[in-house]
C-alpha cells in the first residue's frame, strides 16, 4: 500500500493552556491509525516548521484516543491561530508520512 497524507484534526483536552499548548494536539481517524502507525511503536517524531519533535503515544492511543498530545504541537497551533474553534468544528490538518516514524504536519493546503 502506498501512504500519502493523512487529513487529521487540532484536538483539545477540554481544557487546554492557551499559552503553554498544553492539552492540545491532532486527532487521528482510526483507520489512519491502522494504516500509517505501528502498534508496537511508543513515539513517533513530529517536524513542526522544520524541528523535530519525539511524540510519546499515550496508552490510550491504540484504544478509543487516537491523538498526538504534545504541548509542542500545541504551541504550532496556538502560532498559527488554530488552538480555538467552533464546537465540533476542529481544524483540519494534514499528517504527512516523512519515513518511518516520522510525520511531518500541515495546515490543511498550505505550501510546502
Amino acid at each position: 500500500m502506498e501512504l500519502t497524507m493523512m487529513e487529521v484534526s487540532a484536538w483539545s483536552n477540554g481544557r487546554p493552556n492557551h499559552q503553554t499548548g498544553a492539552g492540545l494536539g491532532i486527532r487521528i481517524s482510526i483507520r489512519d491509525r491502522s494504516d500509517y502507525f505501528c502498534w508496537k511503536v511508543h513515539k513517533v517524531k513530529v517536524l513542526l516548521d522544520g524541528q523535530s519533535c519525539d511524540v510519546k503515544l499515550t496508552g490510550g492511543f491504540w484504544k478509543s484516543c487516537p491523538e498526538l498530545r504534545d504541548p509542542r504541537i500545541g504551541q504550532w497551533l496556538i502560532k498559527r491561530r488554530l488552538n480555538r474553534w467552533p464546537k465540533y468544528h476542529p481544524h483540519k490538518l494534514e499528517l504527512t508520512p516523512c519515513g518511518k516514524h516520522l510525520f511531518k504536519l500541515f495546515e490543511l493546503h498550505e505550501k510546502r
